[in-house]
């Protein structure tokens, strides 16, 4: 595989869907770019107000009711997500600048076999969380799909009419309940668009984001090796003086890109665990409603917008909790260094290190919690407390 080839690998796993929403940070400026841009925002923006809308007529049960405020939280977190990258396109284009110059310099062996390890995994995660979240979209629309022969049974006093029932993709059909079938069709194409531009937002941001971190932990695994090198191979005291110093400085530039990639999500990172926790406490109101009512297809459906919701909180705190054990590591590995074979004056900068590393990065939400595998337990912990109380509270 020729360095080109590593390097489309590596970046094919966010470049194309970044660039479709007009948020890839290299296109800065571009007058496509912007009205990609435009429209993806207008998009969201007609999505929540048509869900707002449905809410606001009081025409749906309380499961329906439910689900709108479920969309909505979800394209509020597209909507952010798509807006705070746009904003801090200049962070983001500074780690892309990185990942293509570490690719183009990067020589066969250990150091490549590290970077191509977290590519891949970036990579097979990104694809199968994207494609999912595709799949459910196109199940729905597909599901909301009129037949000739589908009608629904509706009370209008004391007679019962039939009446031909049509779904729209995002289930607003009280706007839409006397259109034209022209008009129908085109709602319901409109509807597609929205829902698919809602998982290029919000998923395509997630994918964005986890493999930007997975090639940050890769060059964090990359200095670890080079520091063993140096210990191991580099026996001049010049010669290692010049390679600590490249390695402090490379350090020091990784914790620059992963403060910059911290910047730039933190705000999203609250937004989406405040969505995040308003989709479980509306799932579990809607899953013991659907259980009183027995309806097993609707339960399924609840299920997986629960693993959804968990999945997408995990992808974040898999990557919060990989950059800080990794940052941590970097000075363990300085601590191993040999340096009473150095001169005080050059293994000062090992201690440099170490006590940088002693203040591991953290991946925050809002600059004040801590994303990682813990506060990922803590989540599902306070999940499962919260339907518990919620069972007792349904059963009494």
């Amino acid at each position: 595989m020729s360095r080109n080839d590593e390097l489309a690998y590596a970046s094919r796993g966010y470049k194309f869907v970044t660039w479709l929403i007009g948020v890839w940070p290299l296109e800065d400026g571009r007058v496509f770019s912007n009205i990609r841009f435009a429209v993806v925002v207008m998009l969201l923006v007609s999505t929540i107000s048509c869900l707002g809308l449905e809410i606001l007529t009081n025409c749906g049960n309380s499961s329906e009711i439910l689900e709108y405020i479920g969309l909505i939280s979800g394209t509020t977190a597209g909507l952010t997500k798509v807006l705070f990258v746009k904003l801090h396109r200049s962070d983001l284009a500074s780690i892309v600048y990185s990942a293509i110059k570490d690719w183009s310099y990067v020589e066969k062996g250990s150091r490549k076999e590290a970077m191509l390890k977290y590519a891949r995994r970036a990579y097979t995660v990104g694809r199968f969380h994207f494609y999912f979240d595709m799949l459910i979209v196109i199940t729905i629309i597909m599901d909301t799909l009129p037949s000739s022969d589908s009608v629904r049974s509706t009370s209008n006093g004391t007679f019962i009419e039939e009446l031909k029932f049509r779904e729209t993709p995002l289930r607003t059909n009280c706007l839409f309940v006397n259109a034209s079938t022209p008009i129908y069709w085109l709602v319901f194409s409109w509807q597609s668009l929205q829902l698919f531009n809602v998982v290029l937002c919000d998923a395509g941001n997630d994918v964005f984001f986890f493999c930007m971190a997975m090639h940050l932990c890769g060059q964090f695994e990359v200095l670890k090796i080079l520091y063993s090198e140096v210990a191991e191979t580099t026996k001049d005291e010049t010669s290692r003086k010049e390679r600590l110093r490249e390695l402090v400085g490379k350090h020091s530039r990784l914790l620059e890109l992963a403060a910059r990639l911290e910047r730039t999500f933190n705000v999203i990172l609250l937004v989406m665990l405040g969505n995040n926790a308003l989709h479980i406490c509306l799932l579990g109101v809607q899953v013991l409603v659907v259980l009183k009512m027995n309806e097993p297809i609707t339960l399924m459906k609840c299920l997986i917008a629960c693993a959804l919701v968990l999945g997408q909180l995990f992808l974040y705190s898999y990557a919060g909790e990989n950059l800080s054990s990794l940052s941590e590591e970097v000075g363990r590995v300085a601590y191993g260094f040999p340096w009473y074979e150095l001169s005080s004056k050059i293994s000062r900068n090992l201690l440099y290190v170490m006590m940088r590393a002693n203040a591991p990065f953290r991946l925050t939400a809002g600059r004040f919690y801590t994303v990682n595998i813990e506060s990922f337990k803590e989540v599902l912990k306070a999940s499962f407390s919260y339907f518990s109380v919620l069972r007792l509270v349904f059963d009494e």
